[in-house]
């Protein structure tokens, strides 16, 4: 796999993944990769068809934007707008902060992830990280005339239902299975510590 960073693009095969970090092999050497410096990945045979379907916006990589590690003060791409395009085979548009511009269909994505068909012919892709996004659209129609349902969110099962893989989307009434307290319940709570 190729993982381009901020820095530079890194080659090598990924033998562990974490939350936060890929565990890589390089050069035959062990390596820890934080995920917050990568802006896209692809296999190593994709990297002609990567650089052939990439864009470039000038004004933005004229700024060279680092990533933000504050997750709320990132862009955030809309899990129901993924899921929108993917189920309607809809291509979507995402400019990176280091102002790569990718388009193509959805693949699958994840809460960190979405993974672009670059070529359908070629069977190219790229998987970009959403942390790494500036700019997202749907090709085509304007995100607000999305006709969404369900909780917003930012992740959902790499098969794209949004909700975190819920039918209709988010948890169960009450955040549990059985659908919390009764309707019109008072909420339980423990009893004091007694101080022994």
């Amino acid at each position: 796999m190729v993982f381009q960073t901020y820095e530079g693009p890194i080659e090598g095969t990924i033998t562990k993944r974490l939350c936060y970090d890929f565990d890589l092999l390089v050069d035959g050497e062990k390596e820890r990769l934080n995920k917050l410096p990568i802006k896209y990945m692809y296999k190593a045979k994709d990297v002609d068809l990567v650089k052939t379907h990439m864009g470039t916006d000038a004004q933005v990589e004229g700024k060279t934007l680092p990533p933000i590690k504050a997750r709320l003060e990132r862009f955030q791409i809309d899990t129901r707008h993924l899921a929108y395009a993917r189920q309607n085979d809809m291509s979507i548009r995402i400019t990176l902060r280091g102002g790569e511009v990718f388009t193509g269909t959805v693949d699958w994505y994840s809460h960190f992830e979405v993974k672009l068909t670059l070529d359908p012919d070629d069977e190219g892709s790229v998987v970009v990280f959403r942390h790494a996004a500036l700019v997202f659209e749907v090709v085509g129609i304007e995100l607000d005339r999305i006709p969404i349902r369900g909780p917003a969110g930012r992740g959902g099962r790499p098969g794209g239902r949004p909700g975190g893989g819920r039918p209709g989307g988010g948890r169960p009434q009450g955040g549990r299975p059985g659908g919390g307290r009764p309707q019109g319940g008072q909420r339980q709570s423990r009893p004091p510590r007694r101080e022994e």
